[in-house]
Formats: C-alpha cells, structure tokens, sequence
C-alpha cells in the first residue's frame, strides 16, 4: 500500500496488506466537500477484516523550549486533558460524518462509505491517538512527561467508552511497544 503522509503532524504512515479500506479521512475528496467545520480523525482502516482503527495523529517533539509548558498542559495535568477532549470530538465527528455520507451526500464512493458504515456497527472499534512527544521537555523531569501523557490515555478512554465497549483506547508511538498495531511503519516526514 501506498504511504500516507500526515503533513499536519509531520508523520508517514505506511500500512501493511493486512489492512483494507484504509483513508486518510480528512484528505478525502469527500470529506473534503461536506465537512462543514467538523473536526475529523487522520486515518481509519479495517485490519485483518475485524477490527475498525481509527488514527489521530499528533506530533509534539523538537518543539522550540517556549513551547514546552503549554504542551504539557495540553497533553495534561490535574485529572484534565485538552487534548484528549479534542481527540474525542474528533472520534464522534467521524462516525457523525460517515453517517452523513451514507444518508445524505451523493458521492462517487457510496458504496465505500455503506461498508465504513457497516464496520461502525459490526467491527471491533480501536481508537489510537498517534503520539509523538519529547520525554523530557525544558528540564522537566520524564515522570512529568509521562504523567501527562498517561492523564490523556485515561481521559481518552473516558470520552470514548460509548464508541469501543471493549475499551480499545490507545497510546502509541515510535519508541513504544505497539503490539496491538501489527502491520504499520510510521516515520517522521522529512523537512
């Protein structure tokens, strides 16, 4: 399968052929015409023809050190997660937009958007947030980074207990142990 490049995140991804009916969501055409404002998700595809995996991708390393502190808090501190917050409105705007598709627009690709549908409703759901972070940011000390990043996770699998009953709500990145994700290479674009 072709790579996809993530330009907002400076992130490629490449999926094996283990994986099927895999979009860049917001770069398509599709969406592209009807979004109207929503948010939306990198990345869905189907792997090994039973789990739905939906990809948001964000990259916060080599950030200037000005930036240091508001990524931390964005990523979060005190039980609160900005970005988890934003992570999940993205998630409920796919399955809204996929809705929309399937009923309303008239695309080319109705039938792609049925089986996205369809995979809604008869996959199991994986929700991954792609991150990329520094593990120590302007001297703060890694459990912090940490920290913050482990308040994401668990804010993110809070937001989206309605969309994965099974509580398929992840954390990934290069440096990670990301066993549940078999079958994708993800690298840094470069500059």
């Amino acid at each position: 399968m072709e790579p996809f490049k993530d330009v907002s995140s400076g992130l490629q991804f490449v999926f094996s052929d283990s994986w099927s009916d895999v979009i860049q969501f917001d770069e398509h055409p599709d969406v592209i015409k009807h979004a109207n404002g929503l948010s939306c998700i990198d990345f869905a595809g189907v792997f090994s023809g039973k789990k739905l995996v939906l990809i948001e991708a964000k990259n916060f390393k080599n950030r200037p050190s000005h930036q240091h502190h508001s990524i931390i808090e964005r990523l979060g501190s005190k039980g609160v997660s900005p970005l988890a917050d934003e992570i999940a409105v993205n998630m409920k705007d796919f399955v809204v937009f996929v809705t929309y598709l399937v009923q309303k627009a008239k695309t080319e690709n109705g039938v792609f958007w049925d089986q996205m549908k369809a995979n809604l409703f008869e996959k199991d759901i994986t929700c991954v947030l792609w991150l990329e972070t520094d593990l120590v940011y302007d001297g703060m000390p890694r459990g912090r980074v940490l920290a913050a990043r482990a308040t994401t996770e668990d804010n993110l699998k809070r937001k989206l207990k309605w969309l994965t009953e099974k509580g398929n709500v992840f954390i990934a990145s290069q440096s990670g142990p990301e066993s549940f994700i078999d079958n994708l290479h993800v690298s840094f674009l470069k500059s």
